[in-house]
Parts: structure tokens; C-alpha cells; sequence
């Protein structure tokens, strides 16, 4: 489409995406959502490998999902995705999946641009084509939950090493891998009962191979808020699911 300020495309939701509900999983919908932003960029040349060969790398600060239903297997989706205009060195991309015009699934990230050589962020202007018309819609309404660091005396969970399946181009553990990781801290009769609706993610400190996270729990408005610790204390990653 000569609109290049948005990106829209159908698929069909398959059984590699769904649990034993067959329906599709919340970490399949946030890789769908990671995976239309890249095509996006790719649609106007700033894809992943351009950007990489200039030396900048987009980074995935918070993402928020909320499910109206989650769409089953064999179900064709509509999966849309545009940015707005960004605001210092940060930058807030959208999300729709729709089936047959009811809205599923509606989602946001923030993102920042960052140098790979110095470490530093870079103006986020430099990830999207120049003239590019910035969409003022938004879906997922509301702040980002405010999710206190300290889980030194939360719930322990369960304790993950991360493996090389884990890392994705950028070297270090894949934003959506994190949400992987925290389902598998339930069982299935768990998350049956918790019927998750929302999932919010703020990622704080990069895992590399090898690393070890811990995942604590505690009760809050709503649902649950979590943490992957680092062996440090630190906190890898800051979750809410309600």
C-alpha cells in the first residue's frame, strides 16, 4: 500500500500458535505483534539488517496486550500495525488482530533506537522514512502499570536458564521469550483458571545465553505482578497479568 505510515496483513491462525484450548497463545500473539512491526520497517527499507549495517538496533522498552477473545486455529486474522509520532528518543507503536471485523486482540510498545557501537539512543526519527505521515490513532488506551522493582520477598516461582533458543538477532534473550517464560512458571489447569486477559511487559536489564532468571510473584490489583531476577537482584524484566 502507498500509505507507508501503517501496515496491515491476513494469516491463518495455526496449531503451532495454540495451547491445548486451540486457541492462540498470548506469546504468539506478541511474536505476530513483533513480527508485523519488522515487516513494516522492512516495507519502507529500514528493516532489520538495514538498520543493523548503520549500526542501530530497535529496542523493546514496555509492550501491553488486552484480549477481547483470543483467536482459534484455522481462524483468518487480520493483523494491523502503525507508529506515532514519536516523543524525544521514544516512540509508541500500535496493534490490532481482527477476525471477520470483530477486534480481538489490541496492543502497544514503546521503543527507543539505540546505537550499537556507543550504547547510547539515537534520535528514533532515524528508524522510519522521511516524510512519513505519523498516525494519530491509538488502541490499548491508558499509562503503563507502574510496577515497583523490589521482589526480594514476592512468591519464588520457578527458575529458568536462558537457552539458545532464546536469542534472537540483537545477541541477547528475545522480548517475546520473556513471555514464554513466564507462562511456563503454571501449568495448564493454572492458566485455564486464570483465564489472562492482559498481559503488560517492562523490560529493564538484557539476558544473554546462559543466564540464569528467577521469577518472583506477587498479588496486585487486577491480577499478578511479576519479575525475572538477575543473580545480581536486578530485575531482567517487570510483568502484570490479569
Amino acid at each position: 500500500m502507498d500509505d507507508k505510515s501503517f501496515f496491515t496483513k491476513e494469516t491463518t491462525v495455526t496449531l503451532s500458535q495454540c495451547g491445548e484450548d486451540g486457541c492462540m497463545r498470548i506469546s504468539a500473539a506478541l511474536d505476530h505483534f513483533m513480527d508485523i512491526a519488522s515487516q513494516h520497517s522492512e516495507s519502507y527499507g529500514l528493516g532489520a539488517d538495514e538498520l543493523i549495517g548503520r549500526g542501530l538496533f530497535w529496542l523493546t522498552l514496555h509492550t501491553k496486550a488486552v484480549f477481547r477473545r483470543r483467536p482459534r486455529s484455522g481462524e483468518t486474522i487480520r493483523i494491523t500495525t502503525w507508529p506515532t509520532q514519536p516523543s524525544g528518543r521514544h516512540c509508541m507503536r500500535y496493534y490490532t488482530i481482527e477476525a471477520g471485523g470483530e477486534l480481538l486482540v489490541e496492543g502497544k510498545t514503546r521503543w527507543a533506537l539505540m546505537d550499537t557501537g556507543t550504547g547510547r539512543l539515537r534520535k528514533v526519527e532515524e528508524g522510519y522514512p522521511e516524510g512519513i505521515e505519523w498516525r494519530a490513532d491509538t488502541v490499548c488506551g491508558g499509562d503503563f502499570r507502574d510496577i515497583g522493582r523490589h521482589f526480594e520477598d514476592a512468591e519464588p516461582l520457578k527458575d529458568f536458564v536462558v537457552l539458545s533458543g532464546d536469542i534472537d538477532i540483537g545477541h541477547h534473550m528475545n522480548n517475546v521469550a520473556y513471555a514464554r517464560s513466564l507462562f511456563n512458571c503454571f501449568s495448564s489447569v493454572e492458566l485455564k483458571e486464570m483465564n489472562v486477559s492482559q498481559i503488560e511487559l517492562s523490560y529493564r536489564s538484557s539476558c544473554y545465553e546462559g543466564e540464569t532468571l528467577r521469577w518472583r510473584c506477587r498479588k496486585a490489583d487486577g491480577g499478578l505482578e511479576m519479575a525475572a531476577l538477575k543473580d545480581d537482584g536486578s530485575a531482567a524484566v517487570l510483568a502484570f497479568i490479569g
